[in-house]
């Protein structure tokens, strides 16, 4: 079954690929399926890919290129009420039915099975049967104990995704123009920004500059690099990142309502890491007259017992 899943952070996952079998004929005559150039993008992405026995290209170079484009992490989609269903259909003839399905519901921010009262975030999630051009063709078969194997004790920590590092080495600009720059580049999708002082040719301080984004966001980040600063050059560099799920919740506290992001293992748990979100605690000690820390120290306190699960979880 190959699949994706919008969440509210807009983070995009995948489940696991059925590459197919055979042959494709291709410009360069008859190639092996999978065909080497979707082998070298599920690479780089470390998609985790099976064989459901059918011999036909199920994941083309276009589909492939796609597919580890716009996704984040693989692997099942989290616990969700489904709200709406869409289908498409494909043109092949295969031996299951060829169909693309997109799935829209709604996920609660943590397991259900603790807050059955919380709120819960819009959740897309398409069941990408494959359309006859790029995508998978939906098969019964799911990869062996997939599922099992994360619910009882999941063995890699959350998941991992590509991401694209932009670096460049300024001497003349402004320092006025670098806090206008973090704005802009944050605006369009930049994971980080940051600044490192150094030396540089003719005996000049500098710094050097890195944006770390989505591969879908790069060539945004690049413009404004090119239209905000006076680089002429920039340095690219594709990383791979083992990341934790996110999630947001509210918890209550004496002073007020505070936003708590909380790093979980798989989309349903363990809590790994929690946080309050800064800005909320800083707004309720302005409100309050009192530190910022007692806000975040209370809300620690809220949000402990909530997410509290058979692992267990201590607050740092």
């Amino acid at each position: 079954m190959f699949g994706t899943a919008l969440v509210r952070d807009r983070s995009v996952g995948l489940l696991p690929l059925p590459v197919g079998a055979g042959t494709v004929k291709a410009a360069h005559g008859r190639l092996p399926v999978p065909a080497p150039a979707v082998l070298e993008l599920l690479k780089r992405a470390q998609a985790p890919i099976y064989s459901n026995g059918i011999e036909k290209e199920l994941v083309t170079p276009t589909g492939a290129a796609i597919a580890t484009t716009l996704s984040d992490h693989f692997g099942p989609p989290p616990t969700m009420t489904l709200q709406q269903v869409g289908l498409g259909a494909g043109s092949h003839n295969l031996p299951i039915p060829n169909i693309l399905r997109l799935w829209i519901g709604h996920t609660s921010q943590l397991a259900t099975a603790h807050h059955p009262a919380e709120t819960s975030h819009p959740h897309r999630h398409a069941d990408h049967q494959p359309h006859h051009e790029h995508l998978e063709p939906h098969s019964e078969q799911q990869p062996p104990h997939t599922h099992d194997r994360q619910q009882k004790q999941p063995t890699n920590l959350g998941y991992r995704e590509t991401l694209v590092e932009l670096q460049t080495q300024l001497d003349d600009l402004t320092p006025q123009a670098i806090g206008y720059l973090y704005d802009g580049l944050f605006k369009i999708g930049a994971l980080d920004v940051f600044t490192q002082a150094i030396g540089m040719k003719k005996n000049r301080p500098g710094i050097l500059l890195t944006v770390i984004c989505k591969a879908a966001n790069a060539n945004a980040c690049q413009s404004v690099l090119f239209s905000e600063t006076t680089t002429l050059g920039i340095r690219i560099t594709t990383q791979q990142r083992q990341t934790l799920y996110r999630t947001w919740q509210s918890v209550n506290t004496a002073y007020g309502p505070v936003q708590v992001k909380a790093g979980l293992a798989t989309p349903n748990g363990p809590v790994l890491n929690l946080q309050p979100e800064y800005e909320t605690c800083a707004q309720l000690a302005r409100h309050h007259d009192i530190g910022w820390k007692q806000i975040q120290w209370a809300a620690i306190a809220a949000a402990q017992p909530l997410y509290q699960t058979t692992d267990g979880w201590n607050a740092q």
